[in-house]
């Protein structure tokens, strides 16, 4: 009888420590989902209710697009100069609450400067320079945010392209509501994101309370499940094994030959020969798409003004794709354990490879030969260019979801994220921004050169007696020089010079 309490006693232990795990799972999706939200809402409103942000920055018409190529150019640098300082930081001290909760307050006290300067008598400056200083901490803050919030890194991609339409609802709402006001529908954009912002942190904060009290609690019953162990003899050791895997959220059960080929002590090389295919996969999709999106699909093919609908579709596109990537992990629960080896499981992903490479030659086929049938398909005829365009990214998309969930699946050590598995995370976030970078200025620099070697249906290009890969070693090393000479040209000058006029104007 004694023995069958005792065994009660640790079933209801057992099941108190997996319910404590699931509503710390609960609390940790809800703070990643709220810091997911508030983190790009600056960069979101800038770009969206850009001709409202202009005129209450009062930049000259004039200026505007000058303004902006600064504004995003300088923007990408701070971000990009963040991005490897904070990935030293996190080779010497891995991701860990306290510097990201540093970073979570800074960005806070940024948020509020945004709010305060768009009042200032010469606003375009002060704004400028808060908005680079933004980026720089968003750049700080990402780095450790990631590996934080590895286990639910489909509600963060979900929560910032939702995040990102909600903005775009709310602009064409305000548009409506407020006309002819663009200082009152910047104002009310900045309120939101402040509170918002302010929710974000307060849950943060939240979120570390409770999971504090809750790490105390599990401690204790721990200590006291171990004294039971060593005076229960063997059923005391059943009971341990339940409170490891509900605290862990792994099932040993289910533990398989590949489940184990990581252990504890497993060195920083094993780990990234255990992620190589979905660490393939982020630095694939996300690079990709940023080369073709939105200079080559579709200002290649379509007027940049006629191009708004398709750019406001590719959002819900966006956000319906990794909704529906959700929906696959709540039902297919064993993607965020370890994949098996390649290519099944998770690695099936890499299907979607398909339809990007088959994307390739249709456009630069269409691009290098205007006249030819493809060219004339989709050339100014917005319904080809829509479905190409939304093939390819939607398959990007897929790709680079897929290649964060299973950088975080892979890595995992008995369902926890050894000092490791964080580097290797934060190394896979900062490789994927970095190329994405590099890929978006090689695709400006490509259109470029296509636009002062193509002229009408003949091709100009000294390339005639090339081979082909002669022909490609010239477009890539155009596109790259290229590249260079625009990302130059965006810091001539002073950013002081080009709204200075205005101030002029207005005294």
């Amino acid at each position: 009888m004694s023995q069958q309490q005792t065994e009660g006693q640790n079933g209801s232990t057992g099941q108190q420590a997996q319910e404590k795990a699931n509503l710390s799972s609960c609390i940790d999706v809800i703070t990643a989902v709220m810091m997911a939200v508030c983190l790009y809402l600056p960069d979101q409103i800038s770009t969206i209710a850009f001709s409202d942000l202009i005129e209450t920055l009062r930049v000259p018409y004039r200026n505007t697009e000058v303004y902006m190529a600064k504004l995003v150019g300088i923007k990408a640098m701070a971000n990009f100069i963040a991005a490897p300082v904070m990935l030293m930081v996190n080779l010497v001290i891995p991701a860990n609450k306290w510097l990201a909760t540093a970073f979570v307050c800074v960005m806070m006290a940024v948020r509020m400067c945004l709010l305060l300067v768009h009042l200032l008598p010469r606003p375009a400056i002060c704004f400028y320079q808060v908005l680079v200083l933004q980026s720089f901490v968003r750049g700080l803050f990402e780095n450790h945010f990631y590996p934080l919030a590895a286990d639910h890194i489909t509600w963060v991609l979900l929560s910032y392209k939702g995040s990102k339409v909600l903005v775009l609802l709310v602009q064409l709402i305000l548009e409506y509501a407020i006309v002819d006001n663009s200082i009152r529908i910047i104002q009310f954009h900045l309120m939101v994101m402040l509170i918002v912002t302010t929710v974000s942190v307060g849950v943060w904060f939240g979120c570390y309370v409770v999971k504090s009290n809750d790490e105390q609690s599990l401690q204790s019953q721990a200590s006291l499940e171990s004294g039971a162990s060593r005076s229960g003899g063997g059923s005391g050791g059943d009971a341990s094994t339940t409170l490891s895997a509900g605290t862990s959220n792994s099932n040993p059960s289910v533990a398989s030959p590949d489940n184990l080929a990581l252990h504890e002590n497993s060195t920083f090389v094993d780990i990234v020969c255990a992620v190589w295919s979905p660490m393939l996969m982020c630095l694939f999709g996300t690079p990709q798409k940023q080369f073709y999106t939105p200079w080559i699909l579709p200002y290649g093919f379509i007027e940049r003004r006629k191009c708004e609908t398709l750019n406001i579709i590719l959002m819900f596109m966006g956000l319906s794709v990794t909704t529906f990537i959700n929906a696959i992990l709540v039902f297919c629960r064993h993607l965020k354990n370890r994949w098996t080896r390649f290519p099944f499981q998770g690695h099936l992903a890499w299907l979607f490879l398909i339809p990007c490479i088959s994307c390739m030659p249709i456009i630069f086929t269409a691009l290098h030969m205007p006249g030819s049938w493809i060219g004339k398909q989709l050339h100014n005829n917005r319904t080809n260019v829509a479905m190409l365009y939304y093939v390819l990214i939607g398959s990007t998309i897929v790709l680079d979801n897929m290649g964060f969930i299973g950088v975080a699946a892979c890595s995992k050590v008995n369902g926890k994220y050894t000092v490791n598995a964080k580097r290797v995370m934060a190394i896979a976030a900062f490789l994927n921004r970095m190329l994405a970078s590099i890929t978006y200025r090689i695709g400006i620099g490509y259109m470029l050169v296509l636009r002062e070697y193509v002229d009408g249906p003949n091709n100009s290009a000294p390339t005639e007696e090339l081979t082909f890969m002669e022909k490609v070693v010239f477009w890539s090393s155009q596109s790259m020089k290229y590249a260079k000479k625009d990302l130059i040209d965006e810091f001539k000058g002073n950013i002081k010079e080009v709204v200075k006029q205005n101030y002029m104007a207005t005294k």
